[in-house]
């Protein structure tokens, strides 16, 4: 659930369920996982502008597939998924994205991290109808339509605490 004007959502909410298998065992989860996953669920948007399809709040239900891999060795950590989305009320509006997250140990309890993502976008939904002016569009104020998006990251962190606390479930991750 959340919020974001830039987005043109006054206020979101996501519920759903998934089922997931990694293809090596529970206990090796740790070190190494492949898995396939699937998601349902519904999501009721507000949206503060009416939105290019003619809607100013909507109820829709969605699924996804999630492909994901990962491995963590005394270097650190690196994990990617590829993701296909779509709106079940119209198979048009979905999105593919992949996602690429690389963590090295530098030394004890401190990371380096780097993570990056590219998606095909055809599922913009939320877009509003009444346009942005040019001072919007150079503050980043408001979302624009795009076929397409990219990010990246990077940063350090400090991990501490137990060595066990990252085993408990290693399950939905991705």
């Amino acid at each position: 659930a959340g919020n974001s004007i830039f987005s043109n959502f006054r206020f979101y909410g996501d519920v759903g369920a998934g089922i997931e298998y990694d293809i090596f065992k529970y206990q090796d989860s740790y070190e190494k996982q492949v898995i396939f996953a699937y998601h349902v669920g519904g999501r009721y948007n507000d949206y503060y502008d009416t939105t290019i399809f003619g809607k100013k709040e909507e109820l829709v239900g969605w699924h996804k597939f999630i492909v994901g891999a990962a491995t963590n060795k005394e270097w650190g950590r690196f994990s990617t998924t590829l993701t296909y989305r779509n709106y079940l009320h119209d198979f048009n509006l979905n999105s593919l994205s992949i996602r690429l997250n690389l963590n090295v140990r530098l030394f004890k309890g401190f990371t380096w991290r780097v993570n990056g993502g590219f998606s095909i976008n055809r599922n913009q939904i939320n877009i509003s109808g009444e346009g942005a002016t040019p001072e919007e569009v150079l503050l980043q104020q408001q979302q624009l339509q795009s076929g397409y998006n990219y990010w990246g990251s990077s940063g350090i962190g400090y991990n501490f605490g137990s060595i066990y606390n990252t085993v408990v479930n290693p399950r939905f991750e991705f």
